[in-house]
């Protein structure tokens, strides 16, 4: 007899099988019957993972191989043409999957089928064709286009200045050269005429050269008053002055009210730290006096740009709070520390807190002028 437990399995096995064949039966079966769309490669992509998820339990390894074929095979097809071929190719091996995948089965999967691949026509970009020019004729333009000269014969004749004729009586004449006629339009350049009665004056004795008029040195830019006053005045344009426009500036409301925050924000922290303190303390009276006298620069720079708003823009601002209420108290936490240690009988004020507290007092005073207290 065989081992009971080699029976068992089979039967095992063999009601698993049966069992899984009825209800994929049952599920094509009522696919079918239901709705034409039982037959999509989905639904069977859906079935296969079924099965191998039913029948792979305890052997993960080889399920999740098989799932990973799967997810293999619907991406190719995914990617393809999605033909009718296709979809049948799908199928078949879907359906093959499923045979493959019976519990108890040991058999691998058929390979991945081959779609069709999408076959893009590559447009191949071609210009234009150029067609050939004609080479370009550049002609000059002539001047005497369209003029036309009569066609008279020219016979150069030599020149000679001294030409020698002999006359009848045998005697030799020399021709004289013909003077050039001189150009009726040029017109030679006269020298000035002076007056025969002023032509001497400058050399007769007894005339004063203060009376006659005196002109500026060559070179110099100086002119005489008289020479100023013989300008005519109808020559003089008066200069036309134009005053520059105002420029506007405009101030952004939103950055200067975040400047306005930030600055009393921390004038709040200074004020929080002196109302919580129980005792004065000469380093928290420097520490905020140091802090003020950083914030006295932020406080005149937002105060400057919001006085220069109108009242329409300043009602939508909060106004800056003035140093001069924090100010008196950092001063009246100095004189309770300096107090504090005017009663305290076993100690004394040594020079350096001394020093401290006189320098402490002339930056307050120096921080009061600086905010107009």
């Amino acid at each position: 007899m065989g081992n009971p437990t080699e029976k068992n399995e089979r039967l095992t096995t063999i009601v698993c099988a049966l069992v899984a064949i009825a209800m994929i039966a049952a599920g094509v079966t009522a696919r079918q019957g239901d709705s034409p769309a039982s037959n999509e490669p989905e639904q069977w992509e859906s079935d296969v993972r079924y099965q191998i998820k039913a029948s792979f339990r305890q052997r993960a390894r080889e399920r999740d191989a098989r799932l990973s074929q799967v997810e293999a095979v619907m991406a190719a097809w995914r990617t393809s043409n999605q033909s009718e071929a296709d979809r049948e190719k799908l199928i078949e091996w879907l359906s093959d999957t499923i045979v493959r995948s019976m519990p108890g089965s040991i058999d691998d999967l058929t390979p991945q089928p081959t779609f069709s691949s999408h076959e893009s026509a590559a447009v191949v970009y071609s210009p234009p064709a150029e067609l050939p020019r004609p080479p370009a004729t550049i002609q000059a333009p002539s001047l005497l286009a369209g003029t036309r000269f009569p066609d008279v014969p020219i016979t150069p004749t030599p020149y000679d200045p001294f030409s020698v004729k002999i006359a009848n009586d045998g005697a030799m004449e020399v021709e004289e050269p013909i003077a050039p006629t001189p150009d009726d339009s040029f017109v030679p350049e006269q020298p000035p005429t002076v007056d025969p009665s002023k032509r001497h004056l400058a050399n007769k004795p007894g005339i004063e050269t203060a009376a006659l008029p005196q002109a500026p040195l060559p070179g110099s830019s100086m002119v005489s008053f008289e020479t100023r006053d013989q300008v005519d005045k109808s020559e003089k344009q008066p200069l036309t002055v134009v005053s520059p426009h105002p420029v506007q500036v405009a101030i952004n409301l939103t950055e200067l009210a975040a400047r306005i925050a930030g600055y009393h924000d921390s004038l709040d922290e200074v004020e929080t730290a002196l109302l919580r303190t129980d005792e004065a303390s000469l380093e928290l009276v420097a520490e905020q006096a140091q802090k003020l006298d950083t914030m006295t620069r932020d406080y005149n720079f937002v105060r400057l740009y919001y006085e220069s708003l109108s009242d329409d823009e300043r009602q939508t601002l909060l106004a800056p709070r003035p140093l001069s209420a924090t100010l008196k108290e950092v001063s009246r936490q100095l004189d309770r520390y300096e107090l504090s240690l005017d009663t305290d009988f076993l100690g004394s004020i040594d020079s350096s807190q001394a020093e401290q507290i006189a320098e402490l007092r002339g930056l307050l005073a120096a921080l009061g002028e600086r905010i107009g207290r």
